[in-house]
């Protein structure tokens, strides 16, 4: 009888736990949120599977512990890309909510996007960190659980394999072209995938690799703050609960327990060269190009050794707003050249900068886009000669006319031949290679009259 009711008892402790476990899941656009200082708050951008998520919730529940989970996500399916994040930031800080936690559950390439039909652009995502109205995201978080692929991807070869590349075959033993292949099989554009495998591959990023931008985009000034990723591929969220629950249920690192699934855990505190870098990103993602541009010229005129690696950042601004014909937006807004801007001769003078492009366009593996854009800024600045940029242009063009193909090739190419009409003229022979595959002859033979028309 004793063990009986001990075990009576028993269930009935565990029951009384599980009952009055204070975990509380909230929506922050259909839900009214106490507002409280005590509590942690978890907030859980859901763009794909709920997996990730619910196995957290589960198991905060089964501790009894005192916790917020609140999905930033809004719960219709309404197609939106990008502004719906301003939204977000905008309810949080009227709803007095800020993030502990974030975990975020999402494909990614080139942007992140899923089942919930919200996108959001990586470089979006960087302006919005940024701004101090999105501080109650960004802020004060000491855990980020960014369940996506290559969240944390660095320098390291990529485990995958393109099964059918397509890719010609003096590029085919390349660990670069392959990673290149495995974007474009994923719909990615080829300058999306180039500029991807230069980040992660190459000494001329525009902007650093994945893991590098996911860190300046959700790192803070918390010491103990911890950020979870992927250095390749993601499993589906199915799958990574079964680990999240092994992890949660042992008391276990969790990049202990996924290593095998290329997980790891990196400082999400921003130290001092990281934070200048953030600190450049964040003026040419969110000031006027007028009030920004002499800022930069000023400051790259003392040469610096953290310089280097933001020169690709700062030529990418300076072909985007001052380049002549460089119009990243569908309307006829033209840009003003670099030659009217007072600081233009220092900027032309920097001999440091200069060498780095020269550097750079010598380089066989240079992204197709970063040519064009590149041999541009320098000819612009009188760096090279007229032909020479035209040799550029061309090797660019043909550059992005490359297979393998997939659905944004021919709007790929169509845009960089709108954003440089003087590359059509100086299209030279059709390089012996391409000429000599099939599949690629016939598609620059369809590219070419569109081409032209530019």
């Amino acid at each position: 009888m004793k063990y009986i009711l001990n075990a009576i008892l028993s269930v009935s402790t565990l029951y009384s736990a599980t009952a009055s476990a204070d975990v509380k899941v909230y929506n922050l656009f259909s839900d009214s949120i106490p507002t409280t200082n005590s509590r942690m708050r978890v907030c859980t951008l859901t763009i794909n599977s709920p997996d990730e998520k619910t196995a957290f919730i589960e198991h905060s529940k089964q501790i009894n512990e005192s916790v917020d989970y609140i999905e930033l996500v809004p719960n219709n399916k309404t197609p939106q890309r990008n502004t719906w994040m301003k939204s977000v930031c905008e309810q949080l800080t009227r709803k007095k909510v800020s993030c502990d936690k974030l975990v975020l559950s999402s494909h990614f390439g080139p942007r992140l996007y899923g089942e919930s039909r919200k996108e959001i652009d990586l470089d979006y995502l960087e302006s919005l960190s940024c701004s101090s109205t999105c501080a109650a995201l960004f802020a004060k978080r000491k855990e980020t659980y960014l369940f996506t692929c290559n969240s944390l991807s660095g320098t390291a070869d990529d485990n995958r394999r393109s099964q059918s590349s397509g890719l010609l075959s003096s590029e085919q033993s390349s660990t670069r072209q392959n990673y290149v292949a495995i974007q474009i099989a994923h719909d990615a554009s080829r300058s999306w995938a180039e500029e991807a495998a230069e980040a992660r591959y190459g000494n001329y990023s525009e902007g650093g690799s994945f893991g590098e931008r996911f860190l300046m985009a959700f790192g803070n000034s918390i010491p103990e703050h911890q950020v979870y990723g992927f250095t390749s591929v993601s499993n589906i969220g199915s799958n990574n609960t079964k680990f999240i629950r092994s992890a949660l249920k042992q008391n276990k690192q969790l990049e202990v327990v996924m290593k095998s699934q290329n997980m790891v855990k990196r400082s999400g505190y921003l130290s001092l060269d990281e934070q200048i870098k953030k600190r450049w990103t964040c003026n040419m993602l969110t000031k006027s190009p007028e009030e920004v541009a002499p800022q930069i010229v000023k400051e790259i005129s003392t040469p610096k050794t953290e310089h280097r690696r933001l020169y690709g950042s700062v030529i990418r601004f300076m072909t985007e707003y001052f380049t002549p014909h460089h119009k990243y937006r569908e309307d006829e807004i033209e840009y003003p050249s670099l030659a009217q801007h007072t600081w233009f001769r220092s900027l032309q003078n920097n001999k440091e900068l200069r060498a780095y492009t020269a550097e750079a366009l010598k380089t066989k593996d240079l992204p197709s886009s970063s040519r064009l854009r590149w041999s541009a800024f320098s000819y612009n600045l009188g760096w090279i000669s007229q032909s020479s940029y035209y040799s550029h242009l061309s090797r660019g063009l043909y550059g992005l006319m490359k297979p393998p193909y997939n659905v944004e090739t021919r709007d790929d190419v169509l845009h960089y031949a709108k954003l440089f009409p003087e590359a059509a003229n100086a299209l030279g022979p059709i390089p012996a290679e391409l000429k000599a595959n099939s599949e690629s002859r016939n598609k620059i033979e369809e590219l070419l009259p569109l081409i032209k028309g530019f």
